[in-house]
C-alpha cells in the first residue's frame, strides 16, 4: 500500500469543465483508489449491486494477491462511524423468498449504536395473502450455513447425484472437493466470498411456517466443485433442480420471527448478552439484599444506579433453576426465552421442574 501512495498522488483525473469553461484537475481521491483496489473484475468476477458473480472473462490478477490486498485494506481501514460507509453483509440476499416466490428484502435496524440485519417481506397490498416475514440474520443465516455443512459432508447424497449426472467427476473427487469447500467456508471472514459460495450451492431458499425448502442444482454444484466458472456462474439455470425440505418450528419474539430446526442439535449456540446481563444483575441484587446490612430495595437501587421498580422485576431471575441458568449462559435457551418474557411473568414458579416445564418445554 505504501508503494501505491506515490503513484496515486501523481495521478490526476479530468473533472470536466467548470462554468468558466476552464479545465480543472482534481486529485485521484482515496475513494476512487479504494474502488479500483476492491473491484473484483480483476479476478474474473462481476459485481452487480450488493452481489458478486463469476464472470466469463479471464482474471488478470490471481486470487491470492487480490485477497492479500483486501486484507491490507481491511486492516488499515478506519473504524466504521456510520451506516453508510460499510457494505451490505447480508449473506442470503437474492436467495430467500416466501412460499409464493416473493423475494425477501434486506433491511437494517439501529439500536443503542448497534446495527441489526433482517430479512423482511415486501409491503404488498392488503389483498395479497401470506405471512409477513421479518427474520433476524442471526436466526436464518446459521440455519442455512448448517445446511451447507450438512450437504457438503453428505457423501451418500453427493454419490446419488453423481450417478444421475454422466458429466460428474468420480465421487471420490467430488467428496474431496466438497470437504475442501466446506473447510474453506468455515475459515472465511470475507462475507462477499461467503455469498458467492452460498449462491453456487443453493438455487433458492423458500420459507414456510413449518419448513424451509432448499432448492439445489447438482449440475451447478458439481461445476462449482470442479472449478468450472462458465456453468457455476449460471445461478438462474433451473434445469434439474432438486429440493431438500427441513422441518422447522416458527416462534414469535417481539415483532420478529424465530425459527427452530426440529430435532436439530448441531446449530451453534447463540448467547444473548442482554439476557445474561440481567441474570448477573439479579444475583448481585440478591447478594446485596442478603449480606446482613438490612439494605432496602431503595438502597440497592441507589447503590447500583438502577430504577427502583427494576429491582423487584429482575430479582426473581436469581431463583431460576441451575439448568435454565446454564442454558442461558451457554446460549442453549429457547429462542423465545427473552428478557420481556421473563420479566413480564407475574409469578415465576418456585419448583425447578415447574420452571423447566413453563420456560423450556
Amino acid at each position: 500500500m505504501k508503494r501505491l501512495a506515490g503513484p496515486a498522488r501523481a495521478v490526476r483525473s479530468n473533472a470536466g469543465s467548470v462554468l468558466s469553461g476552464n479545465q480543472q484537475e482534481t486529485p485521484f481521491g482515496r475513494g476512487k483508489l479504494h474502488y479500483l483496489l476492491t473491484n473484483p473484475i480483476y479476478v474474473g468476477k462481476i459485481r452487480h449491486k450488493d452481489a458478486v458473480y463469476d464472470g466469463e472473462h479471464e482474471p488478470i490478477v490471481d486470487d491470492d494477491l487480490f485477497h492479500r490486498v483486501q486484507t491490507a485494506l481491511a486492516i488499515q481501514a478506519p473504524n466504521r462511524r456510520s451506516a453508510t460507509n460499510t457494505r451490505d453483509r447480508h449473506l442470503l440476499g437474492g436467495l430467500l423468498c416466501d412460499e409464493r416466490g416473493r423475494s425477501l428484502l434486506r433491511s437494517h435496524a439501529q439500536n443503542h449504536g448497534r446495527r441489526y440485519r433482517y430479512y423482511a417481506s415486501r409491503p404488498y397490498d392488503a389483498e395479497v395473502k401470506g405471512i409477513p416475514w421479518r427474520l433476524s440474520s442471526n436466526t436464518i443465516e446459521p440455519i442455512v450455513e448448517q445446511q451447507l455443512r450438512d450437504l457438503l459432508n453428505d457423501k451418500l447424497q453427493l454419490s446419488r447425484w453423481c450417478e444421475d449426472l454422466p458429466e460428474a467427476k468420480p465421487i471420490e473427487d467430488v467428496a474431496a472437493a466438497a470437504a475442501a469447500l466446506n473447510e474453506r467456508y468455515q475459515r472465511l471472514d470475507d462475507h462477499v466470498t461467503k455469498q458467492e459460495i452460498l449462491r453456487s450451492v443453493f438455487h433458492r431458499i423458500i420459507l414456510k411456517p413449518d419448513e424451509i425448502t432448499f432448492e439445489i442444482s447438482p449440475r451447478t454444484l458439481f461445476a462449482t466443485l470442479a472449478g468450472d466458472r462458465s456453468v457455476a456462474a449460471k445461478h438462474g439455470d433451473e434445469r434439474g433442480i432438486l429440493t431438500i425440505v427441513v422441518p422447522v418450528q416458527l416462534k414469535r419474539r417481539g415483532v420478529e420471527s424465530r425459527m427452530v430446526l426440529q430435532g436439530a442439535t448441531t446449530l451453534q449456540a447463540r448467547k444473548d448478552p442482554m439476557l445474561i446481563g440481567m441474570i448477573a444483575r439479579a444475583h448481585l441484587y440478591l447478594e446485596a439484599l442478603t449480606d446482613g446490612t438490612n439494605a432496602s430495595h431503595a438502597d440497592i437501587a441507589a447503590r447500583f444506579n438502577a430504577h427502583g421498580p427494576d429491582i423487584s422485576r429482575i430479582l426473581p431471575m436469581a431463583f431460576l433453576s441451575p439448568k435454565i441458568t446454564e442454558a442461558i449462559l451457554t446460549g442453549q435457551q429457547p429462542v423465545d426465552l427473552s428478557i420481556a418474557k421473563l420479566t413480564r411473568m407475574l409469578d415465576l414458579p418456585i419448583g425447578w421442574k415447574d420452571q423447566h416445564s413453563l420456560l423450556i418445554n
